[in-house]
């Protein structure tokens, strides 16, 4: 009997990677959601803190909370393009992982050669890093709005 060695990784042993992918790409929408919602809510802050200081005639807070507003109203905007190109590539994403962990199990001898299956890696764990730089690239841009709403609104 031969016996045939694998010079690479079996399909069985990526299991675990793609069904993780697969709940990443079905977990982006949901961090998108929470990120969105999050940003509309900075926004009506901003807005509330505008209308205080034009009731106040406090034309510095007025200018300075004007031209944050138009700043982050661009950013969210250009984010929000970001995150639907983001959406449709999870989306292919987590059909492609899935559609491997089908493969997977209809024949789990066959044999990825390595430079595959790291090609195969990189795809499926796109969304997560996509994911983390949508986080912080948000999150960088909000932290200045929020410290300026902090100021403001603990001026009024």
């Amino acid at each position: 009997m031969t016996s045939e060695v694998c010079d690479g990784l079996m399909f069985t042993a990526l299991q675990t990677s793609l069904s993780t992918a697969v709940g990443v790409s079905l977990a982006f929408p949901i961090l998108s959601q929470i990120i969105e919602s999050k940003s509309l809510k900075i926004i009506q802050d901003c807005k509330r803190i505008l209308a205080k200081s034009k009731i106040k005639s406090d034309r510095f807070a007025f200018l300075d909370m004007g031209k944050t507003l138009n700043g982050y109203q661009f950013f969210v905007e250009r984010l929000s393009r970001f995150n639907e190109f983001l959406m449709i590539l999870c989306a292919l994403i987590g059909v492609f992982s899935f559609s491997l962990i089908i493969l997977s199990t209809l024949c789990p001898a066959y044999c990825f050669p390595f430079w595959a299956s790291l090609i195969v890696l990189a795809i499926i764990s796109a969304p997560f890093f996509f994911g983390i730089f949508y986080l912080l690239c948000w999150f960088d841009e909000a932290k200045g709005v929020r410290g300026l709403l902090y100021f403001y609104d603990h001026d009024f």
